[in-house]
């Protein structure tokens, strides 16, 4: 069983009605029938209702177990944090073990701030828990519960966000949930809202049409945001609940999200997407079942695209659904590739189990300029109930997901995360305490905007070189790069090396300009690879540390290599045993601090080994040795990580001499055999 809070509505699936209508003012019932309408309307999971009826019945007889439980959990799922408290408080004074009001009580005191009591409720739920099988994956999500509530203090305390919050005035934000804002430039933004200040009841006998949600622009005048108007276009729909709006990186396509309900009555949602002809945009179409499978909803589409070093960029859509085939918990992150060429998406992917969790993680937001996907989740570690993260990467392979910290989340919900041009203003959703409100102060979802004082920006200013001579380690480390021509088209590829276990999480693709030099955003506190790479040039690879820089920094890099000859090129001091095959340590150095780079900077190339001999000894003989010391050389990199795909090992024995092996007349030629004892490679 999973426990599920407010999420659906969230994800627009309700729009705050109360199901049951009000036949006559609450004020007027009777008291039986507030009871029988409130519990019918937690029945329901109507939780609006069953707050409506019951407190007005609670009124008249405040200890009734189940009526007190209904309202307490009522309260709890309507996000009324402080009644919720003093009523689950209440119920478990009854009903000490009871696991299902422990943890709700527990997820409440962390909403309200208080961290140490929720630890202690949290423990308590886990041993309620214990033999409850449909509570388990509640109980294994309550493990990182605990852990959110203990790195609470260091967030708030030790490493708080030097940020400015601004919560948007009522221009904007009304007392019914505000979601999905986006930058359409630096003075203008999108987002969808319920535009009313009025509560409303849905009656279901009515047929007349219901209020929905829709698009809305405002825009910055004199530093405030202000309302301008409904979003111009064929997007909104009078009989759909609209939002979560994203453009394609060249604005070519729009993708939104509407949700109606199906034959059964469920409210399900759907990713659309409309195209740009000319001036217009074109109707609406919804994407196909390869993303929006009619059982579940699919909806908060957002765009990122995969770069991919010697071939064409691609779009990928990112969105969330509930869909239960391969899915991690309740509602999940998933992904599917744009195809231009025949304008279809691929089978969504799940994202996988780095980012999605046993609870929901929803309200992605993909950054193309860092490649960093913001998303809001339940099941990681967080200080309140929807805390918002960020991982680094690209379709299913991302960096461990950081809490992006304080006091942009909170104890409440935070959610829907975006970022300005800039990087250091965006805006999110919350229903923290200072909200517009309807029922109470925390109900309801507005949208607040942030801006970082003093962001410490990191520079990578790079320079890629040509140097005319031979390729020699100890001689490029000695140049200054004065007076060196820059490779220009080189292809920069950036990765990220992930702390846990120091794998490449791709980042992002560029190519130097003319001179050779190149400009990447670091983040601090990382740590990057960075491969240089052009075509008949050798690469290079650049270590970069972000942690030592606390300061907004530019870090000057040159990087110097030479042109790739079509001949082999000798390994200098590659000696063997007497009479073998084997390495020896000095030959084993020399490849480390030679060959061995070479391979780790240019990660795609293929290279042949080759070993050759003097005349002394039989031809059979010598052309067995050299292929052991070949095979030798090429072992001895495939232990140092090097994949045997890249290396091909071949012996010449002595037919492929480059000295005389004797003199004109006759006598030996020792220099000449050193010359021929030699091990070579080339770039296949």
């Amino acid at each position: 069983m999973r426990y599920l809070r407010h999420i659906s509505m969230l994800l627009l699936v309700l729009i705050s009605f109360s199901v049951f209508a009000q036949i006559q003012a609450v004020d007027d019932m009777p008291p039986g029938k507030l009871k029988r309408f409130g519990l019918q309307a937690y029945k329901f999971n109507d939780y609006i209702s069953t707050v409506d009826y019951l407190e007005q019945y609670y009124q008249g007889d405040s200890e009734n177990a189940k009526v007190n439980e209904a309202l307490a959990q009522s309260y709890y799922h309507t996000r009324n944090y402080e009644q919720a408290e003093v009523l689950l408080k209440k119920v478990l004074e009854n009903d000490e073990e009871n696991a299902e009001i422990l943890y709700a009580y527990a997820q409440t005191l962390k909403a309200n701030g208080k961290y140490d009591e929720s630890i202690v409720a949290l423990r308590d739920f886990r041993k309620a828990a214990k033999n409850v099988g449909s509570l388990e994956d509640l109980r294994k999500q309550s493990i990182y519960d605990i852990k959110g509530s203990e790195s609470a203090k260091y967030y708030i305390d030790t490493v708080p966000l030097n940020v400015e919050l601004t919560h948007l005035n009522n221009s904007i934000n009304k007392v019914h949930m505000e979601l999905s804002p986006l930058y359409l430039n630096d003075s203008t933004m999108m987002f969808a809202s319920l535009r009313t200040d009025t509560s409303i009841v849905r009656n279901l006998n009515d047929t007349t049409p219901q209020p929905v949600r829709k698009f809305y622009i405002a825009a910055k005048i004199d530093s405030t945001w202000k309302y301008l108007a409904e979003m111009p276009g064929p997007f909104n729909s009078d009989g759909a609940n609209t939002g979560n709006g994203c453009y394609s990186p060249n604005g070519s396509r729009f993708y939104f999200t509407r949700c109606e309900p199906n034959t059964k009555g469920e409210m399900i949602c759907a990713i659309y997407v409309s195209k740009r002809a000319g001036k217009k945009w074109t109707e609406p179409e919804m994407l196909s079942s390869k993303i929006n499978n009619p059982k579940y909803s699919s909806t908060q589409p957002t765009v990122g695209i995969e770069t991919r070093p010697n071939r064409p960029d691609r779009e990928i859509l990112y969105f969330v659904s509930n869909n239960d085939k391969d899915g991690k918990g309740g509602y999940d992150i998933w992904y599917s590739i744009y195809e231009p060429d025949a304008d279809v998406y691929t089978e969504a992917r799940n994202l996988g189990g780095r980012i999605n969790t046993r609870g929901d993680d929803m309200t992605p937001y993909y950054d193309i300029e860092s490649n960093t996907l913001y998303f809001s989740s339940t099941g990681h570690a967080g200080l309140g109930g929807l805390d918002i993260f960020k991982a680094t990467g690209q379709r299913s392979t991302f960096s461990k997901p950081e809490n992006v910290g304080y006091p942009i989340n909170s104890g409440a919900d935070d959610l829907y995360y975006v970022v300005g041009n800039d990087n250091k203003r965006g805006f999110f959703v919350s229903n923290r305490p200072g909200s517009v409100t309807m029922k109470n102060k925390t109900c309801c979802d507005d949208i607040y905007e942030f801006e970082y004082r003093n962001k410490v920006e990191i520079l990578l200013a790079g320079k890629f070189l040509e140097y005319e001579g031979e390729f020699d380690p100890d001689t490029l480390k000695k140049l200054s790069g004065e007076g060196l021509a820059g490779i220009d088209s080189a292809d920069v590829s950036l990765f990220l090396v992930d702390d846990e276990d120091g794998s490449l999480i791709p980042m992002k693709t560029i190519q130097t300009a003319l001179d050779g030099s190149y400009d990447l955003e670091l983040e601090g506190g990382k740590k990057y690879k960075v491969y240089l790479s052009k075509e008949g040039v050798f690469g290079k690879e650049i270590e970069i540390n972000t942690a030592q820089y606390t300061a907004s920094t530019t870090i000057n890099k040159t990087s110097i290599s030479v042109l790739i000859p079509n001949k082999p090129m000798v390994l200098e001091n590659i000696y063997y045993e007497f009479n073998s095959a084997r390495l020896t340590e000095n030959a084993k150095n020399s490849i480390d601090t030679t060959l061995l780079i070479i391979l780790n900077e240019n990660p795609n190339m293929i290279i042949e080994l080759s070993s050759h001999t003097d005349s002394k000894g039989s031809d059979s003989y010598n052309m067995t040795l050299s292929r052991n010391r070949a095979k030798s050389v090429v072992d001895y990199l495939i232990t140092k990580g090097i994949s045997t795909k890249r290396l091909v090992a071949k012996g010449y024995g002595e037919t492929q001499p480059v000295q005389p092996n004797e003199n004109p007349d006759g006598t030996d030629n020792p220099e000449g055999r050193a010359k021929n004892r030699r091990t070579e490679f080339k770039v296949l």
